[in-house]
């Protein structure tokens, strides 16, 4: 069985469309990383604060303002140290690939370190389900080049088999990357979107004191 668990990057990793909101965080540094740092007011943390770790983009900072309602300390890291795929994209001559490269052993180097300067911060992380630890939660869609059924089958055949905690939510109408750009003007998007940060929210509830 092929140890494949997700497709190259597709057209959709790179498109989106406007989203408004009102961002709730601060810019800091970690670990000589930067960071965006967004904690819910006092009336609604957790008694144990629990960091969720999150990925640095204008859309996932949304996001955490959604996490931060729920009483989580979201921090994400920037492993594209500012140069986002963004400021590339209209460019001549830009490249997809050598960009990708370039911010994966960005990553590679900085996530350990940072990782470990988020517990020495913060004390209580929740690393991301989709980053495959102890607990897992996925809200694929059904047809996605980057994670096709054949995959996500697969994905379930290990959870299955190593008897994990998990949790599948599947989506119809909607492309991938839906969860955090979906376009907010077509229902069945922003549905999805909603829907998926609902039952995020509450996955992590689930298994921390933040109930």
């Amino acid at each position: 069985m092929s140890s494949t668990l997700a497709g190259p990057l597709t057209d959709h990793c790179f498109t989106s469309v406007a989203h408004s909101g009102t961002l709730k965080g601060e810019s800091i540094t970690i670990a000589g990383v930067p960071t965006y740092l967004s904690a819910p007011q006092a009336s609604v943390a957790s008694t144990v604060e629990t960091v969720i770790l999150a990925s640095f983009c204008v859309y996932s900072f949304l996001v955490c303002v959604l996490i931060r309602k729920a009483g989580f300390t979201v921090v994400g890291i920037d492993y594209f140290f500012g140069d986002p795929v963004h400021l590339h994209l209209n460019k001549p001559g830009s490249d997809r690939s050598t960009w990708r490269t370039k911010s994966i052993e960005q990553a590679r180097a900085s996530v350990p370190k940072w990782v470990d300067g988020v517990k020495e911060m913060f004390g209580t992380i929740l690393d991301h389900p989709s980053q495959h630890t102890v607990l897992h939660s996925y809200h694929p869609i059904e047809t996605d080049s980057a994670f096709p059924a054949t995959f996500r089958r697969h994905v379930e055949d290990i959870l299955v088999e190593k008897r994990a905690t998990y949790y599948f939510q599947i989506f119809s109408g909607v492309s991938h990357g839906f969860g955090t750009r979906g376009d907010p003007e077509i229902e069945t998007e922003r549905w999805a979107k909603e829907e998926c940060q609902r039952a995020m929210v509450g996955w992590f509830k689930r298994f921390t004191s933040s109930k």
